[in-house]
């Protein structure tokens, strides 16, 4: 059985990383990005079969990429930008997630992989964007480079650098 929850899972918080005119939103989508990506390497980590180094390394990525960011925003902004990443809906999502790996063929598992290379990439051209704009020195400007640098880490590690593990 293929998982058919967890690519567009992060496929859509890849869709919602458009860069708009208010900077903290923004930052707020990425951590949504964040907050998924690091659920899904998480959940790969505990049931994926084969085991990889990516699951491990992606989950570490994003929860220092969420320590960057989350003194920055306050929990009314985190929340009014945090869908699919509130617990309600991490709720519903791990369940679910826990049979689909259980059922997935390395293939599937494979396909999850796709979809969270496109998500580090919009991280990483998000924060790219963001850091352009915000001077360096600031908290911004180093929660950004944070930012930046684990989405880059994270396309690596999930086999964006060679199109495959």
């Amino acid at each position: 059985m293929e998982p058919l929850r967890l690519s567009p899972y992060l496929e859509q918080a890849a869709a919602a990383l458009a860069p708009g005119p208010d900077t903290l939103v923004a930052l707020a989508r990425g951590r949504r990005g964040f907050a998924a990506a690091g659920l899904v390497s998480a959940l790969l980590e505990a049931e994926a079969v084969p085991a990889r180094d990516a699951f491990t390394v992606g989950d570490r990525l994003c929860r220092t990429a969420l320590a960057a960011l989350d003194p920055l925003l306050s929990k009314d902004l985190i929340n009014a930008h945090g869908e699919g990443t509130r617990k309600r809906d991490i709720d519903v999502l791990i369940p679910v997630a826990h049979t689909e790996l259980a059922l997935a063929s390395p293939e599937g598992v494979d396909r999850i992989a796709d979809s969270m290379i496109t998500l580090a990439a919009a991280l990483e051209e998000l924060f790219t964007h963001l850091g352009e704009s915000t001077a360096a020195g600031t908290g911004q400007g180093r929660a950004m480079g944070v930012c930046r640098a684990a989405a880059t880490e994270l396309w690596a590690a999930y086999g964006g650098d060679s199109g495959s593990w």
